[in-house]
């Protein structure tokens, strides 16, 4: 049962990085409070892309963990 649900844990973990790298203007303005009104920086969206991309990359390991039995992923199994 926690397989199923780390899995489906790690594929929304994966929907929210490419949203962080096919969105990024719209991730940041919604991370802000709602008076404020500055324009988002290049370096704001360069970060958000690259955080995007490293999120996909370890939510994809830990899904091809848990799906493939790797050893050491089966942690919070009792």
């Amino acid at each position: 049962m926690e397989r199923i649900v780390f899995s489906c844990a790690a594929v929304a973990l994966i929907g929210l990085g490419v949203c962080m790298v096919v969105w990024p203007v719209w991730i940041v303005i919604k991370s802000r409070d709602e008076d404020d009104n500055r324009a988002v920086s290049s370096g704001q969206i360069f970060a958000t892309r690259v955080a995007g991309v490293g999120l996909v990359f370890l939510a994809g390991y830990i899904l091809y963990a848990l799906l493939t039995g790797m050893r050491g992923a089966d942690f919070l199994t009792p």
